[in-house]
């Protein structure tokens, strides 16, 4: 998922984030914006800005139903760990999240 942003080989070698801590941090903040039911997935390579980032994908998930499909990203800067998005990026989730949820339903 890298852009056509050259990216040097030690800039990835002294990343300080994880694709494991990554997603532990969009769990984290998902659980405390969006309660349960949004979880995240394993994380791929990204630039942003050119910023070596991990682009953590955010699925829902349902008792009953299991996994139903992919309802945003979320992005972490490999360096600083800060999350890159826009105030609303966590509404537009949701908001994907209860679309897909209410078509789940009512195909049942």
């Amino acid at each position: 998922m890298l852009g056509d942003s050259e990216i040097n080989l030690a800039d990835f070698t002294a990343n300080k984030v994880t694709s494991f801590t990554a997603r532990q941090k969009v769990n984290v903040l998902l659980l405390d914006k969006a309660g349960t039911g949004l979880m995240a997935e394993s994380p791929v390579l990204a630039t942003v800005d050119s910023r070596l980032c991990w682009r953590v994908p955010v699925v829902l998930s349902l008792p009953g139903h299991g996994r139903l499909g992919l309802v945003g990203t979320i992005d972490v800067d490999m360096q600083t760990s800060d999350i890159l998005m826009s105030p609303s990026a966590i509404e537009t989730i949701i908001d994907n999240a209860n679309q897909l949820a209410q078509r789940t339903a009512s195909a049942r």
